[in-house]
């Protein structure tokens, strides 16, 4: 039988990159399956490449400009949301292209499996702007701050806040009807996937409310009968 761990992310986690980076190194997959459908998996890995392009120039005319303001005896002010801006651009979609970066550098025959269907991701975009979204974790707000460790410990909070989401903002649970849909088509290609390739080893990423948050039949309570291995990326941090 397979060992199959389902792995809760937050799509903002800035230190979501390096904590998945280590997660995969330490299970070394056979084959991740993506809360992603095809067509956003090629439109990040697209993306990926440009950001990957853009931030070498930036890095570069950076390091240019320093050298000028130096000999010139100028101090520049960084501004107050540089970091934060830079770091959050730079995480975007982690999800998707660190599994794909793993693949290159590490282990190029696992294989890399979307599991979730654009019409739904489109569908779902508004739910998850207000229920984990904007409203829980406004990107405006947090850029005020200047200081990271704050705003990753508000993004630390997020992934327990899903536990009781439910039980707290009982006003949200007309949305469940939407999570079920989803977690529907999921679980069914998630067992596909399982049983078809008969691998030693998969990993599920999804967002953390897909596992964690307090609704009835959440993805990980469908597929119990698996014995899958739940675990928040946050506590990659222990290891």
């Amino acid at each position: 039988m397979s060992l199959v761990y389902l792995v809760g992310t937050n799509h903002m986690d800035l230190k979501g990159p390096e904590r998945l980076r280590k997660f995969l190194g330490f299970v070394r997959p056979d084959q991740v399956c993506l809360e992603a459908s095809p067509e956003l998996i090629q439109k990040t890995l697209a993306e990926r490449e440009i950001m990957k392009a853009e931030m070498e120039k930036e890095k570069k005319f950076t390091k240019m400009m320093e050298r000028y303001h130096n000999l010139m005896g100028i101090k520049k002010e960084k501004r107050s949301n540089e970091d934060f801006v830079l770091r959050f651009l730079s995480t975007l979609r982690y999800e998707i292209w660190v599994p794909h970066e793993y693949k290159e550098t590490n282990n190029h025959a696992v294989k890399i499996i979307p599991i979730d269907m654009h019409e739904d991701l489109v569908k779902g975009q508004e739910f998850y702007k207000r229920a984990f979204g904007n409203e829980r974790m406004n990107i405006e707000e947090l850029s005020k701050v200047t200081d990271i460790a704050k705003i990753q410990e508000t993004i630390d909070r997020a992934y327990l806040e899903a536990d009781h989401y439910y039980a707290n903002n009982p006003q949200e649970r007309e949305q469940f009807s939407s999570l079920h849909e989803r977690d529907n088509g999921m679980e069914l290609r998630i067992r596909e996937t399982v049983e078809k390739n008969g691998v030693p080893t998969t990993v599920v990423i999804c967002g953390n409310h897909h596992f964690f948050a307090d609704y009835d039949r959440n993805l990980y309570e469908r597929l119990k009968d698996l014995s899958p291995v739940r675990v928040r990326l946050p506590e990659l941090d222990n290891f």
